[in-house]
C-alpha cells in the first residue's frame, strides 16, 4: 500500500472527532457493578472477576464495545485517556524488533542443542564469514563443541566450529523449531550462547508490522474495531520496548505473555483478518509525553480496570481506573466472574502456615476491590494458620495459586474471600423462583445460597448486612424468587435481589430484640415481617413502619419459632419447635397446635417446600453441615440428607 493511501486510511479510522452517528452508536463503557456468583466446596472460597492484571485495555471490553458499535478510536481513548492516537509515528530506528524465542522468559532454561527444519523452501545460513544452504525438508542442529558453535545435518558439519552467532535468513520462507513446536517466517533467526554451552534463539524482525502479524493476543474472529485497537496497543507496547536492548537475551521482548504472545507463522497463516487490522493501522501508535505509551492490556477487567500505579507502583498519566462494566457485559466473557475453593489444609501447606485458619484482605484496595501490593501501600492478602502468618500482594497470591492449580484457576487479583460458614445461621428460600426451597447460610453479613437440595457448593455468595444482624428470607415484591433481608436492632433492611447492594426497603418495626420472621400473612403473594418476643408474635403485612396487624401469644418462650405454609393454601402459619416436637398452627391467633409431630432432636429447625408445586411446606433440621429434610408434616425420618456448609 502506498504511504499516502495508508495515511488517508488511518486518518479515516482514527480521527478523534467521530461523525455524530458513529459517536451516538457507542454506549458509555460504565455501568452497574457485575455480580459475582460463587461455588463453595472448600474451607475458603475466592470469588473474583476478570482475567489478567487489569491495567489498560480490557480485550473483552474492546470486543463488547465493538459489538455495541464503538469505533477503534473510541475504544482506545476510553482505555488510554489522555494518550494521543498518532499516525505514521514509528521511525526506522524504532521499527525493527528483536524477539527472544528461546528462552521465552527471563531466566528461562536454555537447551544444549536447537534443531531447525526447513519447511517451505531452501534456507540460507551464516556463521562468521561462512555460509551454507539448507535444503527443504531437512533438519539441521546447532550445538556447542569445545565452546564453539557447530551446525550439523545428522553427523555432517555444515558450518563451524565458530564464534559469534549463527544467522538463519528467513525472508518469508518458513522454518520450524521442533523445541517450540512452532513455525517462523519473518526476519532472521540468530542462535548464540547466552550462557556457556547453552543455545538461545532470537528472531530479528525488520518491522513492527511483521512482528505484529504473528501476535496471538486476540482471536482473529473478533470485530475489526477491536482488532485494530489491539494492533495499535500492541504496536505501542512493542515500540516502547525497542528503546532498550536487554543484555541477558540481546532482545527487546520475549515471545510469551511476559511481554506479548508471539506465535509467528502459526498465527499469521490462519488469521488474515488480524493481518488486515495490522495493515490498516500501520504506523499508528499511542503517544504521551513525547514517547510511545506503555500500552498495557489484559484479557478482561471484571467490569473495572485499575491504574498502573495501583498494580505496578509506577504512575502513567494515561493509565487510570476505568469502569467498563457495560462493555464487559456485552462481550460474552467467560471470565467476567470466577470462583476458586480450597481446603484449610491445602491452603496452609501452600503458604507454609500450618492449617489455614483465616484469610484477610485488609484495606486499602483498588477501585472495586482489587487486591494490591503492600509495597505500594495497599493491604494485600494475609493468611493466618496454626504455625504462623504470611502476607502476599494480590498478584503474588494469584501466582502462588495458579502455579499449583493451573493458570486459569485463579484469574486475577480482583477477588473477595468467603470462609466456609462455620457458626453461621442456616436459612432456606426459593432462590431462583422455581417453587422449590433450597438451603443457604448467613454469616457475618455474607449470604451463601445453593439451588439444589443435595451435597455441593454455593451457587451464589454475596454480602448484604453485617455481623450481628439477624437474617430473614421472603418474596418481598411478589415476583416469585425469595430474596434476603436482615434485622438490625429494630430496623428491617430488605433487598429484592440476591446480590450485594443497598436495601430496597428499610423501616423500623416491632419490639427491640426477639426473633425476626417473615411470611405471607394475608395470602396476597407478598411477604410481610414479624417479631417473636417471648410467647408474643407481632406480625405486619406492609413493608413499612407502623403497628402490628396481628398480635397474639403462641407457644412457649423457650421454644424456637418457625413459619410455614402448613396447608398449601398460600398463607403462612406459625409454629414452635421444642426438642424433637413440632407444634404448628394454621391460624394467626392464640390457640392450641393444629399439627403436632416429632422430627429430629438435634440441630436448628428450618422449613420449606422441598418438592415444589402447590403443596404444604416440609420441615428440616440442620446440624453442623448436615441437612435433614422431611417432606411431610408427620413423625418419621428424613426424606433427604446432604452436606452443605457448616
Amino acid at each position: 500500500m502506498a504511504v499516502a493511501g495508508a495515511a488517508a486510511l488511518v486518518a479515516a479510522l482514527f480521527a478523534v472527532a467521530q461523525p455524530p452517528a458513529e459517536a451516538a452508536s457507542c454506549p458509555d463503557a460504565a455501568g452497574k457493578r457485575i455480580a459475582r456468583p460463587g461455588a463453595l466446596s472448600g474451607d475458603f472460597t475466592f470469588v473474583g472477576g476478570g482475567f489478567g492484571h487489569g491495567v489498560g485495555m480490557s480485550q473483552y471490553g474492546a470486543k463488547g464495545a465493538a459489538e455495541l458499535g464503538c469505533s477503534t478510536s473510541q475504544i482506545l481513548s476510553t482505555y488510554y485517556p489522555g494518550a494521543a492516537i498518532s499516525a505514521n509515528s514509528v521511525p526506522g530506528s524504532r521499527d525493527d524488533i528483536r524477539v527472544s524465542l528461546v528462552p521465552s522468559a527471563p531466566g528461562g532454561a536454555l537447551p544444549a542443542t536447537v534443531k531447525v527444519t526447513a519447511v517451505s523452501d531452501s534456507i540460507a545460513w551464516r556463521l562468521g564469514g561462512a555460509t551454507a544452504t539448507q535444503a527443504r525438508d531437512t533438519t539441521w542442529t546447532v550445538s556447542v563443541a569445545a565452546g564453539l558453535l557447530v551446525v550439523k545435518q545428522g553427523t555432517t558439519i555444515r558450518l563451524g566450529p565458530g564464534t559469534g552467532r549463527v544467522r538463519v535468513a528467513l525472508r518469508g520462507k518458513v522454518v520450524r523449531l521442533p523445541a517450540k513446536n512452532s513455525r517462523y517466517n519473518r526476519g532472521v533467526l540468530e542462535l548464540s550462547q547466552p550462557r556457556s554451552g547453552r543455545i538461545g534463539v532470537v528472531a530479528a524482525i525488520p518491522t513492527l508490522d511483521k512482528y505484529l502479524y504473528g501476535l496471538a493476543e486476540m482471536p482473529a474472529s473478533w470485530p475489526l474495531a477491536a482488532l485494530r485497537a489491539q494492533a495499535v496497543a500492541g504496536r505501542s507496547f512493542a515500540a516502547r520496548k525497542t528503546a532498550t536492548l536487554r543484555s541477558e537475551c540481546r532482545c527487546h521482548v520475549y515471545d510469551s505473555v511476559v511481554d506479548q504472545a508471539y506465535h509467528a507463522y502459526e498465527h499469521e497463516s490462519v488469521a488474515p483478518r488480524w493481518v488486515d487490522a495490522v495493515n490498516q493501522t500501520s504506523g499508528t501508535t499511542l503517544r504521551s509525553g513525547g514517547d510511545y505509551a506503555q500500552a498495557f492490556y489484559h484479557s478482561s477487567s471484571g467490569g473495572h480496570t485499575e491504574s498502573a500505579k495501583f498494580v505496578f507502583g509506577g504512575d502513567l498519566p494515561y493509565s487510570t481506573a476505568v469502569n467498563d462494566s457495560s462493555w464487559e457485559r456485552a462481550s460474552s466473557n467467560p471470565s467476567s466472574t470466577w470462583a476458586f475453593s480450597i481446603s484449610a489444609t491445602d491452603l496452609g501447606a501452600l503458604t507454609g502456615v500450618g492449617r489455614a485458619t483465616e484469610v484477610q484482605l485488609p484495606a486499602p484496595k483498588g477501585a472495586i476491590g482489587r487486591v494490591g501490593d503492600p509495597r505500594f501501600g495497599y493491604g494485600g492478602v494475609v493468611v493466618t494458620g496454626t504455625e504462623g502468618t504470611k502476607t502476599y500482594s494480590g498478584p503474588a497470591f494469584r501466582s502462588l495459586i495458579s502455579a499449583r492449580y493451573g493458570y486459569t484457576a485463579f484469574r486475577s487479583a480482583l477477588f473477595d474471600v468467603y470462609p466456609r460458614p462455620v457458626g453461621g445461621i442456616p436459612v432456606t428460600g426459593d432462590w431462583n423462583g422455581d417453587g422449590v426451597d433450597t438451603p443457604g447460610w448467613f454469616l457475618d453479613g455474607v449470604w451463601y445460597q445453593r439451588n439444589a437440595n443435595s451435597t455441593g457448593g454455593s451457587w451464589r455468595i454475596f454480602r448484604f448486612g453485617r455481623a450481628g444482624d439477624r437474617p430473614l428470607v421472603g418474596d418481598w415484591d411478589g415476583r416469585g424468587p425469595d430474596t434476603v433481608g436482615v434485622r438490625r436492632a429494630r430496623t428491617f433492611l430488605l433487598r429484592n435481589r440476591n446480590s450485594a447492594g443497598p436495601a430496597h426497603s428499610r423501616f423500623r418495626f416491632g419490639p427491640l430484640g426477639g426473633t425476626p420472621v417473615a411470611g405471607d400473612w394475608n395470602r396476597d403473594g407478598r411477604y410481610g415481617v414479624g417479631v417473636v418476643s417471648g410467647r408474643r408474635w407481632h406480625l405486619r403485612n406492609a413493608l413499612s413502619a407502623g403497628s402490628a396487624d396481628r398480635t397474639f401469644d403462641y407457644g412457649r418462650a423457650t421454644s424456637r419459632p418457625v413459619v410455614g405454609d402448613w396447608t398449601g393454601n398460600g398463607r403462612d402459619g406459625v409454629g414452635r419447635v421444642r426438642g424433637a416436637t413440632w407444634a404448628l398452627r394454621n391460624r394467626l391467633s392464640a390457640g392450641p397446635a393444629e399439627i403436632r409431630f416429632d422430627f429430629g432432636k438435634n440441630g436448628r429447625p428450618v422449613t420449606g417446600n422441598w418438592l415444589g408445586g402447590l403443596r404444604a411446606d416440609g420441615v428440616g433440621r440442620v446440624s453442623g453441615q448436615t441437612w435433614r429434610l422431611r417432606d411431610s408434616l408427620s413423625t418419621g425420618g428424613a426424606d433427604k440428607m446432604f452436606a452443605y456448609g457448616g
